[in-house]
């Protein structure tokens, strides 16, 4: 049984919408910003510079085993240990993007660009697209990360989108964040003109001079292989983790995607968001990024101190905070139900929803 079930909602209907946007009446961002000890928005850039060492160390432990393992066996958990250490660099460049990292906007950009040129993403569409995340989260109108679909909308859209975003909300969930970078970050006219465009424009040519140097260098060394065995496939298990995490954080079964007349920045923050604990090696590498309720009430705080944030939230909020422990089969649950959203109540109805219909 659910909570919403246990809770006597009527889930037929707007009862379990109306129910769940007055868990958060009354409340204000003043409200849950206060409830946060004062010292946790302060950055420490020595404490920063320290995750980026233990990023370093363990991508570097993770690449010397690469280089001198004999055994074909051994390659996945040592591409699983080189991509997890590698997120480690996304989540800083993510802080920086936040203005999190240093409280010098000028080093924020810089470290930024650094940690995230080499993933190939230009920083400052990663910064923008982001932040706009964070200002629509689960606003089913402008919210932009792994909105779910309108059924309706869906059941009218043409073979090719309609497949895509079919296989991005199951079988290929994990390449989402890299369909979200090849259709987003690119495309200049996704950002507002002027100084926004200027900014996407140099990180995008920083990332186009990254690649024109590094992987020619990478292939001249190492060989096709050596750039697949290197690059590509630590690559591709960043965005993994950029996918499932982000995925885990923003979908459940019984938490909506409402229209701007019934979302409100208090409960995109603090009810539309989940903390899904995945194991602490995971969440060690990825500096506490999946610790993200608090992160999402006030994003400039440094992420060595969501978990203080998150406590006293919780102890504030305990009936409004949701966690979840990461499993395989909670995964799997949502890539199974969660797919396109019932615009009269707000929450997900699964593709056999459309298929029923005649499609």
């Amino acid at each position: 049984m659910t909570q919403r079930e246990a809770a006597g909602v009527d889930l037929s209907g707007l009862g379990a919408t109306r129910a769940f946007t007055a868990r958060t009446e009354g409340i204000s961002t003043a409200d849950m910003v206060g409830a946060i000890p004062a010292d946790c928005f302060e950055p420490r850039l020595g404490r920063g510079f320290l995750a980026i060492g233990t990023s370093a160390t363990a991508a570097g432990l993770a690449y010397a085993a690469l280089a001198l393992n004999p055994f074909w066996w051994l390659l996945p958990p040592l591409w699983l240990a080189a991509g997890t250490a590698i997120w480690g660099f996304y989540v800083i460049g993510h802080d920086c993007g936040h203005g999190s990292f240093s409280t010098s906007r000028r080093l924020n950009h810089l470290v930024g660009h650094f940690m995230l040129t080499p993933l190939l993403y230009p920083f400052h569409s990663w910064r923008l697209l982001h932040n706009h995340h964070h200002a629509n989260t689960n606003n089913i109108e402008n919210d932009m990360d792994w909105r779910p679909l309108p059924a309706a909308l869906f059941r009218h859209l043409p073979w090719r989108p309609r497949n895509i975003y079919r296989l991005n909300r199951t079988a290929f969930w994990w390449a989402g964040s890299m369909y979200h970078l090849a259709t987003r970050a690119f495309h200049v006219s996704n950002f507002p003109p002027g100084r926004p465009r200027s900014q996407v424009r140099f990180s995008i040519v920083m990332v186009v001079l990254f690649a024109a140097a590094f992987f020619p260098a990478m292939i001249y060394w190492t060989g096709l292989w050596g750039l697949v065995k290197y690059w590509l496939i630590p690559w591709l298990l960043v965005y993994s983790w950029f996918s499932t995490i982000t995925l885990t954080h923003h979908t459940h079964p019984e938490i909506p995607y409402l229209n701007k007349a019934r979302w409100s920045p208090v409960m995109a923050s603090l009810t539309m968001t989940v903390y899904c604990r995945y194991p602490r090696w995971a969440e060690f590498l990825g500096h506490d990024i999946t610790v993200h309720i608090p992160h999402h009430v006030a994003p400039t705080i440094p992420f060595y101190n969501l978990r203080r944030a998150h406590a006293a939230l919780r102890d504030r909020w305990p009936e409004l905070v949701t966690e979840i422990p990461f499993s395989w089969r909670y995964l799997f649950g949502l890539l199974s139900t969660c797919h396109l959203n019932d615009l009269k109540t707000g929450f997900y109805v699964p593709f056999s929803s459309v298929r029923s219909k005649g499609r």
